[in-house]
């Protein structure tokens, strides 16, 4: 067997080389469905497992469908991180454009127990990505194992926007995670965490208090470590 990069994306639709043309999206337009659509046509992810040393490794992998909410990927058995999924199945995915939109997903790699509906899984994905039966042709492609992404939060983190967008999501039940910084009641209202902030996102309550708006935040803390009435708190 023989194949070519080039048959590799002869998918233009997909793909880091195409991921620039994804259209750019405002904060209310963001959500899991979308944050997932976005992975997807991105395609090729960073995946972060944890290995027996208790070492992580990140490899690239391609997101190969999205299904009922839910993330796929394919997996030889004969890959170590087939092994480090299956001894530690809690995992990362980051994806990133090449105008530097990055979503990533933290959740639980799950394979589907049932065999029929495993190896069903394996042939959508196969007829969605019809290059890898390239790599994989006829019953080759069941070496793979087909993992969902499950119990999940991630992030979108768009730095090109002014000023920039983020938003959580989470996919699978679990709960989203915000992150960042808020200010609390011992807030003096002397300003200086809305002078330092560099994407200023930081302005006044209706009580004369500093307020952080989250979706514009870019979580380098210069607010939390400049503020003299220490006033300001890690979520």
């Amino acid at each position: 067997m023989s194949w070519k990069r080039e048959n590799i994306q002869n998918e233009e639709e997909f793909g880091l080389h195409a991921s620039g043309r994804i259209p750019v999206a405002g904060y209310d337009e963001i959500d899991a469905a979308w944050c997932l659509a976005f992975m997807r046509r991105v395609r090729d992810c960073a995946l972060a497992t944890i290995d027996a040393d208790g070492t992580p490794n990140v490899r690239i992998i391609d997101i190969m469908m999205v299904k009922d909410g839910l993330p796929y990927f394919l997996m030889p058995r004969g890959k170590a991180v087939h092994a480090e999924i299956c001894a530690n199945p809690h995992v990362a995915i980051v994806a990133q454009t090449t105008d530097y939109r990055t979503c990533r997903l933290k959740g639980v790699a799950e394979r589907v127990a049932d065999e029929a509906e495993h190896r069903a899984l394996i042939d959508e994905m196969f007829e969605q990505n019809p290059s890898m039966n390239e790599i994989y042709p006829g019953e080759e492609r069941y070496i793979c194992d087909a993992f969902r992404i499950t119990r999940g939060a991630g992030e979108f983190f768009d730095l090109g926007q002014k000023p920039i967008v983020r938003k959580a999501f989470e996919v699978g039940g679990a709960p989203a995670h915000e992150g960042g910084f808020c200010v609390m009641e011992e807030c003096t209202s002397c300003g200086t965490c809305v002078d330092v902030c560099p994407s200023q996102c930081i302005t006044w309550d209706a009580d004369g208090l500093a307020f952080i708006e989250q979706r514009n935040c870019l979580h380098c803390g210069l607010c939390y470590e400049n503020c003299p009435a220490e006033a300001i708190e890690k979520r």
